[in-house]
């Protein structure tokens, strides 16, 4: 019962990822490419050096695998989260005397 209240009040808050996910993707590429259009190259290459640069850091670093396992986790638990039925199935229910 906790769960299904936990749920429904999320559900309130914020829509299912997976029914904007078109409109996420038109505004990331408009994002992205107005911001290709106006940052200078160099902009970009620190950037670039900031991201690759850190990324390289975390995974040479000896918690960089754990918190990539642990970010990899979470992400596989919430898309699978979202397909499960909320209705528990009636055929696993325990017969009744």
């Amino acid at each position: 019962m906790h769960v299904a209240r936990k749920f429904a009040a999320t559900a309130a808050v914020a829509p299912p990822p997976g029914r904007h996910r078109l409109a996420l993707l038109i505004g990331s590429g408009l994002l992205g490419g107005i911001a290709l259009a106006t940052l200078r190259p160099k902009a970009w290459s620190r950037v670039g050096a900031v991201l690759f640069g850190s990324g390289a850091w975390l995974a040479r670093s000896p918690v960089g695998p754990a918190l990539l396992g642990a970010l990899w986790t979470n992400i596989l638990s919430d898309s699978t989260a979202t397909r499960r039925p909320a209705v528990a199935n009636a055929s696993s229910a325990p017969p009744s005397a």
